[in-house]
């Protein structure tokens, strides 16, 4: 017996080692009522919004809460620098308040919002659907498509006041990966990919997005080989985070 402690003690400690060796984790799980790492960006008709909007980003009881009010104009919530590339990212977030039609939520990866470039992983509470959008460049005159714009849609249930994880890769140079898990119906769980028109060459920032919708996000964390370690970290776990992990070991 006293062999095996020993051995699954090396064991977790190898791991542990090359876990921080070969990849660094940024995470926060917003304890800390701190928003100085993140700044708000809102994009119209697919493009960066510079006009004055009714979105609401506020750290809170341990949380995030973003608000937008607004019909086709997206706010997004970011964080990181623009030389992170070929991330994951992973974070709880659900629809709160009152239920309306064209809420959406999602997280945002490789961002370059002056550049109108962007990776979106999406929950359409209308559409009863989960996408991933890339989007590679301005529109063209006319409102011609991106020039590599792509997307992939499948069909999702999706509640309100439901907790999800999320989780949005850069797989490849070519390859996006969406995981989702409703985390009160573990049987409610989705994985898709999407291949991209273009190479995935540059990094970006990353975070949340919410439009037409007031929703709630949590403890995200960010893992990569260029991702530093640092944010803020958790004491004990929360309910919520010990529900999530028995789920998940379920």
């Amino acid at each position: 017996m006293i062999y095996s402690l020993k051995t699954l003690t090396l064991i977790l400690l190898i791991f542990s080692f090359s876990h921080h060796s070969f990849a660094g984790t940024w995470e926060d799980d917003f304890s800390k009522k701190d928003n100085s790492k993140w700044n708000v960006f809102n994009i119209a008709a697919w493009q960066l919004d510079p006009e004055e909007n009714d979105d609401i980003w506020e750290i809170k009881n341990g949380e995030v809460y973003g608000s937008m009010h607004q019909l086709f104009k997206k706010s997004m919530f970011l964080t990181g620098e623009l030389t992170w590339r070929k991330y994951s990212v992973t974070c709880e977030a659900k629809f709160i308040g009152d239920e309306k039609k064209t809420a959406m939520l999602g997280l945002i990866l490789h961002a370059r919002v002056n550049e109108n470039k962007r990776y979106m992983f999406l929950l359409n509470y209308f559409d009863q659907k989960a996408t991933i959008v890339a989007t590679a460049g301005p529109l063209k005159q006319g409102g011609e498509p991106f020039k590599g714009w792509a997307q992939e849609i499948i069909k999702f249930k999706i509640e309100f006041n439901t907790w999800y994880l999320l989780s949005a890769s850069v797989v490849t140079n070519d390859q996006l990966q969406f995981k989702i898990r409703n985390l009160d119906d573990a049987e409610n769980t989705e994985e898709f990919k999407l291949k991209v028109l273009e190479p995935i060459v540059s990094g970006g920032l990353t975070g949340f997005l919410v439009e037409n919708a007031d929703a709630v996000f949590d403890n995200i964390e960010i893992t990569g080989k260029n991702i530093p370690n640092g944010g803020t970290f958790p004491v004990e776990p929360r309910s919520k985070l010990t529900t999530m992990w028995s789920k998940l070991k379920n």
